[in-house]
């Protein structure tokens, strides 16, 4: 895959627990969790965005703690979300 100018391709090895572990994570935080550790909400959406991608990402792996809901953040990231 080609990433474009601007953007970064992650690439993490982790053990099945370890993705697990970081789903579960993932699927317990919240906005307010972001919002606590941001200046303001305007750097909390994004924070929250970029973990939603993550959460995708296991998830087409197989690595998925709950059925996701769909949600318009939900549908957005499907349209967005690349493989690399």
């Amino acid at each position: 895959m080609t990433v474009s100018a601007g953007e970064i391709c992650l690439s993490v090895s982790l053990s099945e627990q370890e993705a697990w572990d970081l789903a579960q994570f993932l699927k317990r935080t919240g906005f307010a969790d972001f919002r606590s550790n941001a200046v303001d909400d305007g750097e909390a959406y994004p924070m929250q965005a970029v973990t939603q991608m993550i959460r995708r990402n296991l998830e087409v792996h197989g690595i998925n703690p709950k059925e996701p809901e769909a949600s318009f953040t939900d549908q957005f990231f499907d349209a967005v979300f690349t493989d690399c």
